[in-house]
Formats: structure tokens, C-alpha cells, sequence
């Protein structure tokens, strides 16, 4: 089960670093299909061109706290 379950357009997500490995924040998810995630920049609203897979995203920490 990948650590995504359920996220909804429009939910604020980390996306996983692919040189560092780290989590980098501040991305919102645009959409998905077939286990791949599209994600824009919050600071900015760029859309990153680069598509993410399912393991590859997680909901913001700071997202689910102040739920």
C-alpha cells in the first residue's frame, strides 16, 4: 500500500527528492492517474513537469496536524 492513499486534488503534499532522497515540501497534488501524481509549486503555482509516482508523494506533515 503506497503512503498516499487517498489524497484528493488540491491537497498540500511533500514530494520525495530524487537527489538528495530527502522530502521536500510546499507542492500540491493537480491530479493523478495510473499511479502516477502531478504536483504545482504553492510559492508560485508552477506546474513541475516531472511526474511522480504514488511512493514518491506524501501528505504534508504540517497539512495533517492542523486537521
Amino acid at each position: 500500500m503506497s503512503s498516499d492513499q487517498g489524497i484528493e486534488t488540491g491537497t498540500e503534499v511533500e514530494v520525495r527528492n530524487r537527489f538528495t532522497g530527502e522530502w521536500s515540501v510546499g507542492f500540491e497534488v493537480m491530479g493523478r492517474s495510473n499511479g502516477v501524481v502531478r504536483v504545482r509549486r504553492l510559492r508560485d503555482g508552477a506546474i513541475i513537469p516531472a511526474a511522480f509516482r504514488e511512493e514518491e508523494v506524501r501528505v504534508c506533515a504540517t497539512a495533517t496536524e492542523s486537521s
